[in-house]
């Protein structure tokens, strides 16, 4: 009885002191994929005050993932100004407008608020509006700032991108 428990502590010995060959180098942590976009629109009856651009063929886009929508206001000192929708302009005179949006797995829709007619608009507010959009997973939209795009985008490693042109 001796020789046999003397030969299992031996056996158990042998097989938890032994190591093998290391595998090979797994993946760096997990990988969190996000996916941004331009598009350039004019707002105005025929469409409603409303854009609606498609994602991009080369974009995958999944039902927990959340659409960011960003606003460019300027270019200042060659450094564009983006702005996270919805965005509230009050007019001197009285009145306002504002840019929102809304999403679906296919398509992001930005329209015009407003308390005037919108026909009066200037078209510095309504032509040529240009939009950025940032597809995250939406546990990064839920647990991390996402009021700055430039943040935004460098922790996900993205690049500026072409715009879209609406037709």
């Amino acid at each position: 009885m001796k020789k046999v428990i003397f030969l299992l502590s031996l056996t158990t010995i042998l097989f938890t002191s032994c190591e093998g060959d290391q595998g090979p180098q797994g993946e760096p942590g997990i990988s969190i994929l996000a996916q941004v976009f331009e598009g350039i629109g004019t707002f105005n009856s025929a469409n409603n005050y409303t854009l609606i651009f498609d994602y991009p063929g080369n974009i995958d886009v999944f039902e927990s993932d959340v659409a960011l929508v960003y606003l460019r206001e300027e270019v200042n000192n060659g450094l564009e100004v983006w702005t996270p929708l919805p965005r509230t302009f009050y007019f001197d005179t009285g009145g306002f407008v504002e840019y929102n949006f809304n999403f679906t797995i296919d398509d992001v829709a930005v329209f015009l608020d407003s308390d005037v007619n919108f026909g009066s608009l200037d078209p510095v507010v309504t032509d040529d509006q240009i939009f950025r959009i940032v597809i995250v997973p939406g546990e990064f939209a839920k647990n991390n700032d996402t009021s700055d795009i430039n943040s935004v985008l460098t922790q996900f490693n993205l690049q500026n991108t072409t715009p879209t042109t609406l037709d």
